[in-house]
């Protein structure tokens, strides 16, 4: 508002104009709540702090939209029933329109038939059930005005903050709102994988056996596949470090800087939150260091590997003391050696900008624990983690997003 009056308008003349779009999901009553706390602040603001007095023009025009984070892959006929708790809390609210997600998104494109699913839900709700008879029809309910009181003044404190650092654009533009967002995004999926936060069928009333819900999926092409795996190779082939050095120097000119960057390869399926939590602390507790890299001991010595050359061959690490080399000794009095797993990595950007390295000349090592650095590579990989988690030897992250379907329809992995 403050950069359109800063243009020469006034707030009269384009405050009709905006619009929100405010996500649904979760608790019914803390939902409420917030959209009932987010109405009362608009009018409040625009009345008494840019002197608005046409009463329409005070009105919150929003969106109020049942979110896809709050549906789940895991028995997906439960999402009907969510998208329909999620249109009425915000009808309960005084959304004047409402959209939502149809219950299979957490797999696919929404089909037509999952798409009309919703749109009935929003019928029902309008001309059955009656509930846009009235407005604000939780008016005067003591928890209700109790929690709204309470959301007013949690929604105060993050602008008051947002405020204090410059505003919404510069907050934007540095990354603050990105970094807050991404932080409650994780805090969120954690707070699921240890059922902080119930999700039926996800997290609770788990089904013993896989559910046989038939999902319609869109069609999958190996060839897109391929098409991205070759692209991919291309990619590391040709990369250039410089470039990356170039690419950042333009997002800190536009204000968009970040002091670390994380790489997380998507082949480690025993990789946790935790691990990621546990990694970052250690990392900003040591001074000097350029990056982390996570890294488990050895179980062949490369002081036992040889090179290959036609009828010779030669020691890997030609570093051994002369009069006992490596190759000749007990692995017990072998010196410990690292190796690198594909857990995680995490830099500080100025070694990109400075050194064009994503390591830099300072490393530290994270020790990964159990099974959370496991690298799938190969089909005997892959035949060890099933069996590890068959067995329960190691546990896999619960993930709320939909793997991508297999050729023959299937999803593929698991949770």
């Amino acid at each position: 508002m403050d950069n359109v009056i800063q243009r020469g308008m006034q707030a009269d003349d384009a405050v009709g104009r905006f619009s929100f779009n405010l996500n649904v999901f979760g608790n019914l009553w803390e939902q409420i709540a917030k959209f009932r706390a987010a109405r009362k602040l608009w009018a409040k603001m625009l009345r008494e702090e840019y002197g608005v007095q046409d009463k329409k023009k005070l009105f919150l025009r929003g969106l109020f939209g049942g979110g896809g984070s709050g549906l789940t892959k895991d028995q997906p006929e439960n999402n009907i029933m969510r998208g329909a708790f999620y249109a009425l809390g915000a009808a309960l609210s005084g959304a004047q329109t409402t959209a939502l997600c149809s219950f299979d998104e957490a797999y696919t494109i929404p089909t037509p038939r999952a798409a009309l699913l919703s749109l009935r839900t929003l019928e029902i709700i309008m001309d059955e059930v009656g509930l846009r008879d009235t407005v604000d029809p939780l008016a005067g309910s003591y928890f209700i005005e109790t929690l709204t009181k309470q959301m007013e003044e949690k929604i105060l404190e993050e602008m008051k903050e947002i405020q204090e650092i410059g505003g919404m654009v510069h907050a934007v533009a540095t990354g603050f709102i990105q970094r807050k967002v991404a932080r409650q995004a994780y805090e969120y999926e954690k707070g699921l994988q240890k059922g902080e936060y119930i999700k039926v069928g996800f997290n609770k009333y788990v089904d013993e056996v896989e559910d046989p819900t038939d999902v319609e999926l869109h069609e999958h092409n190996e060839q897109w596949v391929e098409q991205q795996v070759s692209n991919l190779k291309e990619l590391r082939r040709t990369r250039n470090n410089r470039e990356v050095s170039r690419t950042l120097k333009e997002l800190e000119q536009a204000g968009r800087r970040y002091d670390c960057f994380s790489i997380l390869r998507p082949t480690s399926p025993f990789r946790l939150p935790a691990t990621i939590e546990r990694a970052w602390r250690a990392f900003l507790a040591q001074d000097g260091v350029d990056s982390l890299r996570a890294v488990e001991k050895c179980r062949q010595h490369p002081g036992k590997m040889w090179v290959v050359r036609g009828k010779r061959m030669m020691p890997l690490l030609p570093l051994s003391p002369p009069e006992q080399p490596w190759h000749s000794s007990q692995y017990q009095s072998l010196p410990a050696v690292y190796i690198q797993n594909a857990s995680l990595e995490i830099a500080w950007t100025r070694v990109v900008l400075q050194e064009h390295t994503i390591a830099g000349s300072v490393l530290m090592p994270f020790l990964t624990e159990g099974y959370e650095g496991f690298d799938v590579n190969n089909p005997r990989d892959w035949f060890l983690a099933e069996h590890l988690v068959k067995n329960e030897g190691a546990p896999l992250p619960l993930v709320s997003q939909s793997p991508y379907p297999t050729t023959d329809g299937r999803a593929a992995g698991g949770r």
